[in-house]
């Protein structure tokens, strides 16, 4: 079986797909980039047009910024549109290999 860091690092093998876990209050929305549903135990991650910027490493937390984009008419997305948000939302960003989805 090939493994989760020689796919990643080929140029030819690598088919990376993301999931998407955002938490706020008791609402979890689960959002994948690959074209098809991804199912991880019970959780099932919808495929959605969804991208994020890159990832910055620093010292501490404030220049850790990720920016997530949806479109307007997503589930989550939605609730924000001329609302400012009440309650902070947690993100949990998780990367696959395309053959390596447990």
């Amino acid at each position: 079986m090939t493994t989760f860091d020689a796919l990643e690092s080929s140029v030819a093998s690598s088919r990376p797909i993301e999931l998407f876990r955002i938490s706020i209050g008791t609402d979890t929305y689960r959002y994948t980039s690959s074209a098809l549903p991804v199912t991880i135990g019970t959780d099932i991650y919808e495929p959605e047009a969804i991208a994020r910027s890159g990832l910055q490493q620093s010292y501490g937390d404030s220049g850790r910024t990720v920016t997530i984009t949806l479109p307007a008419n997503n589930a989550f997305a939605s609730r924000y549109i001329d609302i400012v948000p009440g309650q902070e939302a947690t993100v949990d960003i998780f990367r696959y290999q395309r053959d390596e989805v447990p």
